[in-house]
């Protein structure tokens, strides 16, 4: 058995979530292997076929539709799997291994993950949540066709907020770590040394491959600037104070 340290990186659909998978994967030692940034990329390679087994086998773990019987062999396999990825001699100086999924992952509202099948599977995972303005990351994910329509991009982002939060305040304080995607891309630096001390990778290999990512606030107020003032005013008023508190403690453990 190998030993190596699972990063998991989940956030709302919308939430910036790839781009910090992007980061990670800057370091030699990192191998990401769920989710849309994957680090293997021949299609005929070996390895790069068990990669996207292992990709599809949290897609059935996930699987809102799927039977007691799929859900319990996807947890059977999936550290089996990671095991056998990391036994092939390109990943010999493998240390870490990333699984990215936003909440839900993929069109539509199937795929739900639970960050404590992650905690039980792999009990040394480090678990980095993102949390965006709901608002823009629900254009974020509406603009890219993920939901038929704004008011159902709105409620999905809503309902996994709510859940995203749930499931945090659930877990040990210390294997987890959640930051604001505003925060990040107006303090890129100071985040993302964050990030490396937490997950046990190099400082300076981090912060290169987020200078070279360019992050900057342009973003945050894309989804007011591009919607009609109608839709915007639709999310400023779906995403009330009162709806906010839903996620409470999400908000409140964001750095």
């Amino acid at each position: 058995m190998r030993d190596f340290r699972l990063l998991y990186v989940s956030g709302a659909s919308g939430s910036g979530t790839t781009l910090l998978a992007q980061i990670l994967a800057a370091a030699p030692q990192v191998v990401t292997v769920a989710g849309k940034h994957r680090t293997l990329s021949r299609e005929k390679d070996p390895a790069f076929r068990l990669a996207k087994r292992i990709n599809w086998t949290t897609r059935d773990l996930w699987d809102r539709h799927g039977d007691v019987s799929l859900y319990a062999q996807a947890r059977q396999a999936l550290p089996r799997l990671v095991q056998e990825l990391l036994q092939y001699e390109q990943h010999a100086a493998t240390t870490h291994l990333v699984i990215k999924r936003s909440s839900p992952f993929y069109r539509g509202d199937r795929y739900r993950p639970d960050m404590q099948d992650i905690v039980d599977l792999f009990p040394n995972s480090r678990i980095l949540v993102i949390y965006r303005d709901p608002r823009a990351a629900t254009y974020s994910s509406f603009r890219r066709g993920f939901a038929p329509n704004l008011h159902n991009m709105a409620v999905v982002c809503e309902e996994h907020l709510t859940l995203l939060s749930a499931q945090l305040q659930a877990l040990d304080a210390g294997s987890y770590m959640a930051f604001r995607y505003e925060t990040w891309m107006q303090h890129a630096q100071a985040v993302t040394r964050d990030v490396a001390a937490f997950a046990g990778l190099p400082e300076q290999v981090l912060l290169d491959a987020t200078e070279r990512k360019r992050l900057d606030t342009s973003k945050n107020d894309q989804w007011r600037n591009e919607l009609s003032p109608e839709d915007a005013a639709f999310l400023d008023t779906f995403f009330n104070e009162k709806r906010t508190r839903r996620w409470g403690f999400l908000e409140s453990v964001s750095q």
